[in-house]
């Protein structure tokens, strides 16, 4: 599985929060892809009116890998425009200056997010399966303080030359 190692500077999401519930030990995908699914054209609008990355992208936030035994909180985010006021109904996160192991998914994603089939997942849930944490790899150890980070570049989720991320936050 190939990945490379990536410092980020901390930075600030801002979305849509939701408690899911684990199921058989792995993230409840289909309760995701509702999520995503139920992401009105008014909700996406209200995220790009927050982001400051016009052409950027969505971010799916998970804190699954903490070892909450039945639940985890996911997010749809966005880049925040720092510390502005946001609205109500959003949640906001910093996540501080950290290395990632930076995986790269290609393949059409979207099709999970209009119809869940848990015998075909999509090429990302593919991955997520791969990668149960605690992750550990050569030298590298997952924090499992920080969350794990979906990046979903604006483009064409139905084609097969998509390319989105998986982001594994590292110990130092």
């Amino acid at each position: 599985m190939d990945f490379h190692i990536q410092k980020k500077p901390k930075f600030n999401l801002v979305g849509y929060q939701k408690t899911l519930d684990i199921i058989d030990h792995f993230e409840d995908y289909q309760g995701i892809s509702a999520f995503w699914a139920d992401l009105t054209e008014a909700k996406i609008n209200q995220l790009l009116s927050e982001t400051k990355e016009k052409a950027g992208g969505f971010y799916g936030v998970s804190d699954s890998n903490r070892q909450v035994a039945e639940t985890f909180n996911y997010m749809i985010s966005v880049s925040a425009q720092g510390e502005k006021e946001i609205a109500e109904e959003l949640t906001s996160i910093q996540v501080v200056k950290t290395s990632w192991a930076v995986f790269t998914c290609q393949g059409a994603i979207a099709n999970a997010v209009s119809t869940f089939d848990a015998n075909k997942p999509n090429h990302l849930m593919q991955l997520k399966n791969q990668l149960t944490a605690p992750w550990i790899a050569e030298s590298l150890e997952e924090n499992q303080q920080l969350p794990r980070i979906e990046y979903y570049p604006i483009g064409d989720m139905m084609s097969d030359e998509y390319r989105c991320e998986l982001w594994i936050p590292l110990k130092k």
